[in-house]
């Protein structure tokens, strides 16, 4: 049977548990990850023991880059329920704005003049100041 080498760059850091259960993460690993407070973080214990810390950036990378191309999400997945919802939506969004935009008669002007013009209406009929 042969060998197979594998090589792989791998940095080393250590840190100490502290007596509250905390572990600071050297300055090198934080940059070298980009973290920053705040940043959200997924551990998970394999079979063997190890621990991993994968930032929900790389996750959510992860899942963009599986799913890059619409078409190849699979068909009944979650997120191919959620892009339809989400189309659907948009759908009614934009014959809900044509609606509007007739109904005012106002078919040449844009969706942000429209939007100043609606809320305007709206901040009178409540008896709001409209922002200047």
């Amino acid at each position: 049977m042969g060998t197979m080498t594998f090589m792989v760059d791998v940095a080393e850091f250590h840190t100490t548990l502290s007596s509250q259960g905390r572990l600071v993460l050297p300055a090198e690993l934080r940059r070298a990850l980009d973290l920053h407070a705040g940043d959200v973080l997924s551990l998970s214990l394999d079979q063997q023991g190890v621990v991993h810390l994968v930032t929900a950036r790389h996750l959510a990378n992860q899942l963009w880059a599986a799913y890059a191309d619409p078409e190849e999400a699979p068909v009944g997945t979650a997120a191919a329920e959620l892009r339809e919802m989400r189309d659907a939506e948009a759908a009614k969004l934009g014959a809900t704005h044509e609606r509007i935009r007739v109904r005012r008669g106002a078919t040449n002007r844009s969706e942000d003049e429209l939007e100043a013009e609606l809320m305007a209406d709206l901040a009178a009929g409540l008896g709001l100041e409209q922002p200047a």
